[in-house]
């Protein structure tokens, strides 16, 4: 089993993990560079359960970043049983510390119901919190969200508006994340009125100012 992919997106230093598929790991933040280095040493030669120590004593610390980190592990079963429950304690709490890409996973499970009891409110929630904040990710999953109808009527207007902020308004997705976020948005726009789609461009151009806006007085 290998680290599911995550593309991450903050300014500070990246790490990537390959076994069997590539996959980076939450960036060094709030913590001893060098402590979370070691982790990410371990983990690179395959060596989890040494990572998972080193990240667990980080994480009981409070740093988000190894917070992330135990969650992939538990989330996998590397280094450590394979324990859902527990990826979501440490998701959790990286998420309420700020970690965007916590947020975002928070959200997926919440949505799926893996780890916590389904709850399409808080998937939603969750995912709003990182997706206002930039993670190209969520933005996409957020429009899937509202496309689908999840805890309440479709909404196809914020639905369109998500993936265009994610396809053409946001300056830190990738190429294949603003193609993925485009194909979504098209497809949808087939099942919609001209005038739903001119409501969903101005609601994407008011998301992304308040984004830009967002970015500009945080520092982000």
């Amino acid at each position: 089993m290998s680290l599911i992919p995550r593309l991450l997106n903050k300014n500070c230093a990246l790490a990537a993990l390959a076994v069997g598929a590539l996959a980076a790991l939450a960036p060094l933040a709030l913590a001893a560079p060098t402590a979370l280095d070691d982790g990410l040493a371990a983990a690179n030669r395959g060596d989890f359960a040494a990572a998972f120590q080193i990240w667990r004593s980080l994480a009981e610390q409070g740093d988000p970043a190894a917070q992330f980190n135990l969650g992939l592990l538990y989330e996998n079963g590397q280094g450590v049983a394979q324990d859902d429950v527990l990826a979501f304690r440490w998701f959790f709490a990286a998420a309420e510390a700020g970690d965007v890409e916590a947020q975002d996973e928070v959200g997926l499970m919440y949505e799926v119901g893996r780890g916590v009891l389904q709850d399409d409110d808080r998937a939603l929630a969750w995912r709003l919190k990182a997706a206002s904040r930039g993670l190209a990710a969520a933005q996409t999953h957020l429009g899937e969200l509202y496309e689908r109808g999840a805890g309440r009527l479709p909404d196809m207007v914020e639905a369109y508006a998500w993936y265009d902020v994610a396809a053409s308004h946001n300056p830190s997705a990738s190429e294949d994340e603003r193609e993925a976020a485009a194909q979504d948005r098209d497809a949808l726009a087939w099942k919609m009125t001209a005038s739903q789609i001119e409501q969903a461009r101005r609601r994407a151009r008011e998301l992304a100012a308040s984004a830009a806006a967002d970015r500009e007085f945080t520092g982000r």
